[in-house]
């Protein structure tokens, strides 16, 4: 840069720097977006303070996917009374249920739709592999249980989430969170 005036060699400086500064467009930390989905169960009332098979995720044989949850809601309309939900793998399914509509979380563009199934109070006879079992305190209405996508599900697999109530005729309901991949 002989022959070059202090400013001239600054401006070149400048120029040079702006050259290699990018303009990255913000993501979130999830840049899959449109590969989330949600499923609700809805207000249910569970009969009995017995455990209830409640909801039933299924990744069916030949998806090509991979479910990894990311987060469950679970809501109880109670007063001073306690409450547990369990995840397990593989039940064993007599009957699948009331089938539930899985919706996608972006609604930006045409959503994709998911290859899961999703099931409200099927029957088991074996509710499979606990993996998982979580506390609702008395006097709660609803809980939050971020998962990390810490829990995942091949394809061809089932995983269940049961809810046990320690009190008769309990409104329940559970929102399920995953991500497609």
């Amino acid at each position: 840069m002989a022959g070059l005036s202090i400013t001239q060699i600054l401006r070149r400086s400048f120029d040079a720097a702006v050259d290699a500064i990018k303009i990255v467009p913000f993501l979130p930390s999830n840049t899959n977006v449109s590969k989330n989905f949600i499923v609700t169960t809805g207000l249910v009332t569970i009969a009995t303070n017995a455990e209830t098979s409640f909801l039933l995720l299924k990744n069916p044989s030949g998806s090509g996917k991979s479910l990894s949850l990311t987060k469950v809601f679970v809501g109880l309309l109670f007063n001073n009374q306690n409450g547990f939900f369990n995840i397990y793998f593989d039940p064993t399914i007599t009957s699948n249920g009331t089938a539930l509509t899985i919706s996608n979380t972006n609604r930006l563009s045409s959503p994709i739709a998911s290859t899961m199934q999703a099931f409200n109070l099927p029957t088991t006879t074996s509710f499979g592999t606990k993996i998982l079992t979580m506390p609702i305190q008395q006097n709660s209405s609803a809980v939050q249980y971020p998962l990390e996508e810490t829990i995942k599900l091949s394809e061809g697999k089932n995983l269940l989430i049961s809810i046990d109530n320690a009190a008769n005729n309990m409104p329940t309901c559970i929102n399920a969170h995953w991500l497609e991949t």
